[in-house]
């Protein structure tokens, strides 16, 4: 009911190959664009090859972009994906949001998921639990964030909650840093001699 493919301009050829299949008051109003059901879902002229599958008041405004379902996202430059959710916006080039609530992705080829995780530069990854209503955000380019108050677990799912719980070897390469290990290790215990390489522990 109510739903448009094309631009409105009355003619043919005003966007080539729009689809809606359903639902109601969407509109498709790119060449090659689809929306697939829902309500109130917007294709924006000049962002073909874009779709949105379903959903509530969803809006495609980039060529290539996606949004899966969900309720209020927003994919808005070329190559941006919103899974679904609600309240979520890939701002960036080929940004990508998993799903979640109030996420941002505003740097290009950006990831965000969870609630209100916020990757601002490019590259960047930032995963979000919900222990808090804050915001927690990227502050550079290429890094990985994880907000994850009930710990961090790799190849364990008991993770102790005060951070990272690594269930195996962990190695600082030398070609990176020129040395294995920064720090005093103060804060290590439980360490067992035997496993030290010689010559890898010197005195300060």
């Amino acid at each position: 009911q109510n739903n448009r493919a094309g631009d409105g301009s009355g003619t043919v050829s005003n966007s080539w190959y729009a689809t809606v299949g359903g639902g109601g008051n969407n509109s498709a109003a790119s060449a090659y664009s689809f929306i697939g059901g829902g309500a109130l879902n917007q294709i924006f002229s000049a962002s073909p090859y874009s779709v949105i599958a379903g959903g509530y008041n969803n809006i495609a405004r980039g060529t290539n972009s996606t949004v899966g379902g969900g309720s209020l996202n927003e994919a808005r430059q070329e190559g941006s994906t919103v899974a679904g959710g609600d309240n979520n916006y890939a701002n960036g080039p080929y940004a990508f949001i998993g799903g979640g609530q109030l996420n941002k992705a505003n740097g290009n080829y950006s990831f965000s998921a969870g609630r209100r995780a916020e990757s601002l530069h490019e590259g960047s990854f930032v995963w979000a639990d919900n222990s808090t209503n804050a915001a927690f955000a990227s502050t550079s380019s290429n890094q990985f964030l994880i907000r994850a108050q009930g710990g961090v677990g790799i190849n364990t799912n008991g993770p102790f909650t005060d951070g990272l719980t690594v269930n195996g070897g962990i190695r600082a390469s030398e070609a990176v840093h020129g040395e294995s290990f920064v720090g005093d290790g103060s804060g290590l215990t439980m360490l067992n001699g035997t496993n030290l390489m010689p010559a890898s522990v010197s005195n300060a």
